[in-house]
């Protein structure tokens, strides 16, 4: 039948394309190549996706070449969201202290991690690349902070200045809830103080766990738990038991389990060493969660510091641990609270994101 056809079909084009990428990622080169011109539907779904008015594209370290990105600005209109520096760099996700990406990549220090991981080191052919396409290209950038519009402008590739859009989120969905009903329905002790830490890869290079359970050390005279969410590759790190108890749950998906977890903790720690613009800590504001964390990547534009939570110096887990004591001690934490609340409302919500979008998509170039 032409459905069973078109099902070899499908079966016969992702069997060669994973080819194709094994062999690209092998030279180094997997981000360049846009092997999803040779699929026999690529064709058909370019046209319908060149039939509206407008596209708005997304995250496409290793999903979409960024050539095909300037193809489709070149015929509409096109708006381009950076979610991370890898549309800039020779494909890391973040430089952290390496500054190659504005003068040549090589010897990538990520050459391991993912999204890397090279057979053969091409960064630098692949940041020269980029850069090349980028200051070509007719769509418009946006980046979810300012930090991140900071790193691309200083580049100057654009044409157009990045337009800032925060990431917003559902307000209802992540709001505050009773932290006595949220505690008992997870199991979890009261009159202790529950200190949280959240990131899909807990072992993720930039989230800085390790920083996180260094902090925790600092904070004996607490008696903390440590709550800890997401995927582990591995077992949790042991020795930490004679400082602070750890629980630990796996990574979760509903949005209603989340609030619930938000609204156990007392203070969610957010020691990461580079980010963007972390969800984990927009979600957990709007839940009534102080956040104390680094003051590093797009952190600071969540967190009103002494206000909604604290901002220490990078990498600085004594005075990470000295804030959240005096925050504890000092009873800050509920009025904190109840300020992160109100600052997520007043510019994180959804309808101000798609707002600022549809203003992007509607004004004349």
């Amino acid at each position: 039948s032409s459905r069973a056809a078109g099902e070899n079909a499908m079966a016969a084009d992702e069997k060669y394309m994973g080819y194709l990428k094994k062999l690209l990622t092998k030279c180094g080169l997997q981000e360049m190549v846009p092997i999803e011109m040779v699929g026999s539907n690529f064709w058909a779904f370019e046209r319908t996706l060149l039939s509206h008015d407008a596209i708005s594209i997304h995250d496409t370290s290793t999903a979409v070449s960024p050539f095909l990105v300037s193809r489709w600005a070149n015929r509409v209109r096109t708006i381009w969201t950076f979610h991370d520096c890898s549309p800039v760099t020779g494909g890391c996700l973040y430089p952290y202290d390496c500054n190659k990406y504005k003068t040549g990549c090589c010897q990538c220090p990520e050459a391991n991690n993912w999204p890397v991981r090279l057979g053969a080191d091409q960064t630098g052919l692949v940041r020269t690349v980029k850069h090349w396409n980028l200051s070509r290209m007719s769509a418009r950038v946006v980046v979810p902070s300012v930090w991140l519009g900071n790193i691309v402008q200083e580049l100057h590739l654009l044409s157009h200045s990045p337009v800032v859009i925060r990431n917003g989120i559902d307000l209802e969905t992540f709001s505050p809830q009773d932290k006595a009903h949220a505690r008992t329905s997870l199991k979890l002790p009261f009159g202790r103080t529950i200190i949280l830490f959240i990131a899909r890869q807990l072992t993720a290079k930039g989230k800085g766990f390790h920083l996180g359970r260094a902090t925790l050390r600092l904070l004996t005279d607490l008696r903390p738990i440590f709550l800890v969410v997401g995927q582990l590759q591995g077992s949790l790190p042991e020795g930490d038991g004679e400082f602070f108890k750890m629980i630990y749950l796996p990574h979760v998906d509903s949005d209603a389990r989340l609030r619930t977890i938000y609204s156990a903790a007392d203070v969610l720690i957010q020691p990461s060493i580079s980010d963007n613009l972390p969800t984990t800590c927009i979600e957990a504001a709007a839940c009534g969660l102080p956040v104390l964390g680094f003051d590093t990547g797009g952190i600071p534009e969540i967190v009103v510091h002494e206000k909604s939570g604290f901002l220490a110096p990078a990498n600085d887990c004594y005075a990470l641990a000295t804030a959240i004591r005096c925050a504890v001690n000092l009873g800050k934490l509920e009025r904190w609270g109840h300020f992160a609340r109100q600052h997520m409302e007043a510019n994180f919500s959804l309808d101000t994101m798609v707002a600022r979008y549809e203003s992007l998509l509607t004004t004349p170039p």
